[in-house]
């Protein structure tokens, strides 16, 4: 992977990591009653974004993963939590 794939991917990956924090968010707000189905939707939504970030990775470089894809995935969803959804 060149220079210039790996900034594309950290780039995406941060990105996305504020997407899926955004979503998640989302997703909260939305009461389901019976535990089940809470459980089955919450399986389906992470399965959901783990497909579709892995068929954007695999657009930009193939589909290689490295350890600083996960760390730039999760620095994008602390930076979105800490800046933009502050509790507090």
């Amino acid at each position: 992977m060149n220079l210039e794939e790996q900034i594309k991917v950290l780039f995406f990956s941060f990105m996305y990591g504020m997407f899926l924090f955004y979503t998640i968010k989302l997703l909260k707000k939305v009461k389901i009653k019976k535990i089940i189905r809470n459980i089955l939707i919450n399986i389906l939504f992470f399965i959901c974004h783990a497909v579709l970030f892995y068929l954007f990775l695999y657009k930009i470089n193939g589909g290689i993963t490295s350890f600083y894809i996960v760390i730039s995935l999760l620095l994008g969803v602390i930076f979105c939590k800490v800046f933009y959804f502050d509790d507090n």
